[in-house]
């Protein structure tokens, strides 16, 4: 369902799915939409980024399928990804290989600049990564920052690029960490996701039955996504302004 949130913006929902995110955006591009934007939550990548920590795709990179966990993702490979992140290649110990991506989609410039302006000076833009399942285990997320050199990770961004890149449309991305990269997800969240992109409950009650020492977990992830909302939700009020001043 679109509903109409100020003069020119309309937003769809997709869930945590990135097919539907694709559909919905190519909805809007055909009822004549002049850019894209994936606005939601993500799972942090980069160490330094906690609950709430904004990100401004500067690019997506689409990762198809399961993560390939090596047997050990080694402290010197994250350390590695961190360096290169922040530009201080000089104090890593040994070369990265390269970026691995099935897709890759630029923002525009643009887009980019509206969206620092509603995000405020504390920000980060760089790579935003899209998967099509839940990045849940710390060495998941070690991996993926290992290979892609992502910021943050997300379901939605990729299908939104994708439809904009098909439609010859501009696009950008505005995510805010939810779970960072040293957080692990109960398995049971997982399970609670929908093909659809939904949620539903009985597989997390189900999962604190049988091991209820997950409820700290879940506890933790609550106050997480309390501060991630909250975040989004100031962000979300600016965007409109920002965006419709500009473009």
């Amino acid at each position: 369902m679109g509903e109409p949130v100020a003069r020119g913006l309309e937003v769809r929902v997709s869930g945590a799915n990135a097919a539907r995110a694709y559909q919905e955006a190519r909805a809007l591009a055909e009822a004549g939409a002049e850019a894209l934007l994936s606005f939601g939550l993500a799972g942090g990548l980069d160490p330094s980024l906690g609950p709430g920590a904004i990100v401004i795709g500067t690019e997506v990179l689409e990762v198809h399928g399961p993560i390939e966990v090596p047997k050990e993702v080694g402290l010197r490979d994250t350390l590695n990804a961190v360096f290169n992140l922040r530009g201080q290649m000089a104090r890593a110990r040994e070369p990265l290989p390269p970026v691995s991506a099935d897709a890759r989609f630029v923002a525009d410039r643009r887009l980019i600049e509206r969206l620092a302006e509603a995000a405020g000076r504390r920000a980060l833009a760089g790579p935003l990564i899209g998967v099509d399942h839940i990045v849940r285990t710390r060495a998941e997320k070690s991996t993926l920052l290992v290979r892609t050199r992502g910021f943050a990770v997300d379901m939605e961004s990729q299908g939104v690029a994708r439809a904009a890149s098909e439609c010859g449309l501009p696009f950008g991305a505005l995510r805010v960490v939810l779970d960072p990269s040293n957080r692990e997800l109960p398995a049971a969240l997982a399970r609670s996701v929908k093909p659809d992109g939904s949620t539903t409950l009985a597989p997390i009650l189900t999962g604190l039955l049988v091991n209820p020492f997950e409820l700290g977990a879940y506890l933790s992830l609550a106050y997480d996504s309390a501060l991630a909302l909250r975040t989004l939700g100031r962000v979300g009020r600016r965007l409109g302004p920002a965006l419709l001043g500009g473009l």
